[in-house]
């Protein structure tokens, strides 16, 4: 898990935003392709501050409060559909946060098209 931090404070029950973004992805496809590790990179490089997991799903579903309050915590989102980001629960669930949050949702599409 890597999560940036302003003025040294956690996300929880901060008012400001914590990361500009927050990045959705199905771990266990996108690691071996190396797309979202080039992404999360770019942006860190451009100083950025981004919400990344570093690790499988089975780690998202261990810490799933902590993502929760992560987006809560975003102010952009980008989920990247992929073949199998419909099947991961984790992922459903963070989409339907960034949904009630209401806020500007980047939909990347990789090795799918927005209709499937």
């Amino acid at each position: 898990w890597r999560r940036r931090k302003r003025d040294g404070r956690d996300f929880e029950g901060c008012d400001a935003f914590l990361f500009d973004v927050f990045l959705s992805f199905v771990w266990e496809e996108n690691a071996l392709n190396g797309f979202v590790g080039c992404l999360y990179e770019d942006l860190k490089k451009r100083e950025v501050p981004t919400f990344y997991v570093d690790g499988p799903a089975g780690s998202k579903g261990d810490r799933i409060l902590e993502l929760l309050r992560a987006i809560e915590g975003a102010k952009i989102f980008i989920p990247i559909f992929s073949t199998r980001y419909a099947e991961c629960k984790f992922c459903l669930m963070e989409i339907d946060k960034m949904v009630e949050c209401n806020r500007l949702i980047i939909p990347v599409f990789y090795d799918v098209e927005p209709h499937e």
